[in-house]
């Protein structure tokens, strides 16, 4: 049990057992090793208390943390230590993903950069037109998304260079929007059906069909 005065952002959980919790009250980890039932806190980096963003491990050694300032940092014992091994352009959702135990990938607003190495090393791997938000990924396929346009991207982003976000636009306004959406669809691209899935992952409206490339969200909770 976690006592005393927290504001607990970010929940991230490898396996049953091993997870974290981010204090952005104290700007401190928690790790769990036992499935939560109890946590050890912790700083990313010993001399600066750097509150962070974001959290993703390989597996239960092999880990990395970005905090507020966009310092990248690495830990191969499982959070124990981490070491600062690469800084980008702070922000709010920064986004990791690795395809193999030593290839993996990094998005932040408009760049992806990639590692070949478990992390060590990270070079600009490509920058798109449109700031990214989320992205999601299901083995062989991934997709990645704006602010006003939805990218879909084959082969866990392997093939990236191949394909050009720009012909591929997929438009949704007004943003916000409180009674209808508008779709503006490029390049001839046949849309059957829309989802509206939330934040949190929650699916709204499934499997509707836009007419005359509107959608009415009216019913839809803020």
């Amino acid at each position: 049990t976690i006592t005393d005065s927290h504001t607990l952002s970010i929940c991230y959980f490898y396996n049953d057992d091993f997870g974290w919790l981010v204090d952005d009250y104290t700007r401190l980890l928690w790790r769990t090793t036992d499935g939560g039932l109890s946590w050890v806190s912790m700083k990313v980096d010993p001399i600066h208390t750097y509150a962070p963003i974001g959290i993703y491990f390989i597996d239960e050694n092999v880990g990395f943390v970005i905090t507020e300032i966009g310092y990248v940092y690495r830990t191969t014992d499982g959070g124990d230590t981490f070491e600062r091994v690469f800084e980008i352009e702070s922000y709010t959702w920064p986004i990791f993903h690795f395809v193999t135990e030593s290839t993996g990938y990094l998005i932040n607003k408009k760049t992806i950069y990639k590692s070949e190495d478990t992390g060590i090393n990270w070079t600009v791997f490509q920058t798109i037109s449109s700031g990214i938000r989320c992205a999601d990924f299901l083995s062989p396929n991934s997709w990645i998304a704006g602010m006003q346009e939805l990218m879909a991207i084959n082969s866990d982003l392997m093939d990236i260079d191949n394909h050009s976000f720009n012909n591929m636009s997929i438009k949704v306004y007004p943003n916000p929007a409180s009674n209808k959406i508008h779709l503006t669809i490029d390049n001839n691209i046949e849309v059957s059906s829309v989802d509206i899935i939330s934040m949190d992952g929650k699916v709204c409206i499934e499997n509707t069909s836009s007419i005359n490339n509107s959608i009415d969200i009216s019913q839809l909770n803020s």
